[in-house]
């Protein structure tokens, strides 16, 4: 994740599906700050496609 903050990338999603949680981080001054986390059969949306909803129980299905 610091890598990817050193070299500017905006956003940083990770996709865990041993814990079903999906995490989307923003860059904010230079670091990744968690923006959003979504679990288990919830709904998932993130920065920059705030209108994308992933549904999460169709993910892990």
């Amino acid at each position: 994740m610091d890598i990817y903050a050193r070299h500017g990338v905006p956003n940083y999603w990770i996709v865990d599906p041993m814990r079903w949680r999906v995490e989307a981080f923003i860059l904010v001054d230079g670091a990744c700050e968690l923006a959003v986390a979504a679990s288990d059969g919830g709904m998932f949306s993130a920065p920059p496609f705030s209108d994308l909803a992933i549904p999460l129980a169709e993910l892990w299905a």
